[in-house]
């Protein structure tokens, strides 16, 4: 669903009686059309009539949005809730590759503690 859909169905939901486009377009950054793309979908699914620059809704809008919220307010497909790390596993003994490990540095350390 694209975003100025998701935003004007927040605009719906908290405003009393319209909406004022314009104000839409200069408060969320939309492109005139990105609002007139979200304002024909809600006149298409019938919660809404367009007055010129006003977007007039009907009672029944906040029901309406409030009965389909999971499809407007929230996201099905969440990219930032999966862990894609690959690591070790904290449950598990860690053994460092030992053939990558740089022993001439814990040989300098041991040197410095005989001093």
């Amino acid at each position: 669903m694209r975003s100025s859909i998701r935003e004007l169905a927040r605009v719906i939901y908290f405003s009393e009686g319209e909406v004022d486009l314009y104000k839409l377009h200069l408060e969320y950054r939309l492109s005139p059309f990105e609002v007139s793309f979200a304002a024909r979908f809600f006149v298409k699914v019938g919660i809404a009539e367009l007055d010129g620059i006003s977007l007039v809704l009907r009672t029944s809008a906040k029901e309406w949005l409030f009965e389909r919220r999971q499809r407007f307010f929230m996201q099905a497909k969440r990219p930032w809730a999966n862990d894609l790390r690959d690591g070790v596993d904290p449950s598990e003994p860690y053994l460092p590759e030992l053939s990558r490990v740089d022993r001439d540095f814990f040989y300098r350390k041991l040197r410095h503690l005989e001093l």
